[in-house]
This record gives structure tokens, sequence and C-alpha cells, in this order.
């Protein structure tokens, strides 16, 4: 099958053919999907659902009228990492969100004569979530979902700072490399945990 994307092509594409679709997609795929995995280190899953929407948002252009048919390879792939950028900016977001709660959290914990629930309402309205209370709710419930080490090791490491020299024979690892890339999985835990108890408050 010849999987050129070609002019004749893309006026199919114009008038709403799936044929052309489905050869748009086919045309670029390797390169676009190279990129995202390899050069800007997007997860397998993650580079199919940049690319299959940059492959729609390109038709929606088309069939407006908007683009002629020059350098297509070209305004997929820079489309499609605006998804990823998009993406990536929504979960740096998050994850300092998240960073904030657990500081929170670790001063409500300290003296425990001060109302937490109100306390987190306050500080999570005027300071770190903008006035939403439901990611407050989120991030504690995600928090308590969390195991054990993966609650203490984010404590230690964000919360009180320490390095991971200080802490990895607390945790029985074998040096500090381990210590940070469990860090990153921990956070990226709670962020998936996160996500998900937002999406069931919905």
């Amino acid at each position: 099958m010849n999987r050129e994307f070609t002019e004749m092509d893309f006026e199919d594409l114009k008038k709403g053919d799936e044929k052309a679709l489905d050869k748009l997609y086919m045309a670029y795929y390797s390169y676009v999907m190279g990129m995202l995995r390899y050069k800007y280190k997007a997860n397998q899953s993650d580079a199919e659902d940049f690319y299959a929407d940059a492959i729609l948002k390109f038709r929606e252009i088309v069939q407006e009228k908007e683009i002629t048919y020059t350098n297509i390879r070209g305004y997929i792939m820079k489309t499609a990492l605006n998804f990823l950028r998009e993406q990536k900016r929504r979960d740096k977001s998050l994850v300092k969100k998240v960073e904030d709660y657990l500081n929170v959290q670790e001063q409500l914990q300290e003296d425990e004569t001060i109302n937490q629930d109100a306390i987190l309402l306050e500080e999570g309205q005027q300071i770190f979530y903008d006035n939403d209370a439901k990611r407050i709710h989120a991030l504690k419930v995600a928090f308590e979902k969390l195991g054990e080490i993966c609650r203490e090791l984010l404590l230690d490491t964000i919360v009180r700072g320490l390095k991971p020299r200080d802490i990895y024979e607390k945790f029985d690892y074998k040096n500090t490399r381990v210590i940070t890339d469990k860090k990153g999985k921990c956070k990226k835990k709670l962020l998936k945990l996160t996500q998900e108890v937002l999406k069931e408050m919905r």
C-alpha cells in the first residue's frame, strides 16, 4: 500500500473521505510517534493520543479551508507537540499543588489543636487552589491512598527537605539513586490518584 499522502488525498480529506483520513494517519505515524517518544520522551499511550488529536485537528482545519497542501508533516508534528506541552503544563501545575498541599498537611499535623478541615479549605481557597475546594479534597484522598512508604518518602523529600543521601538507609535502599527513582514514581502515582479522584467527583 502506498502510504504517501498526496494532493489528491488532501482534496478527498476536504470532502470528508474516511479513507483519506486513514491514509493521512498512516503517512506520518512513524515519524511523529518517533519524535514524540524518543526526542520528547512521551510515553507510548500519550504519544498515540497526541498524534490522533493532531490528525483530527488537521482534518478540522482542512475542512474549514484554513490550510493548503504544504508541509503537512511539519504542521501535524507541531500540533502534536502543542498537545504534549499543554499536558506537561497541567501536570507540572498539579504536582506543584500536591507539594503545596503536603506542606500544609505537615504544618497541620504539628499542631493538633487546629481544625484541619477548616484550615485546609481556607488556605487552599486563598493560596493554593484558586477557590477550588474539590482539588484539596482530591489531594487529601489521594495522599491517603498512597502506600505508607510513598507517603513517608514524599514527606521526607518534599516537606522536610531531606536529601536522598540522608534517608536511603532509613528506607533500606542500596543507594541514593533508588530514592530518587522511588520519589519520582510516588509523585506520579499521587498525581494519577488525584486525577482519578477528581474524575469520580464530577
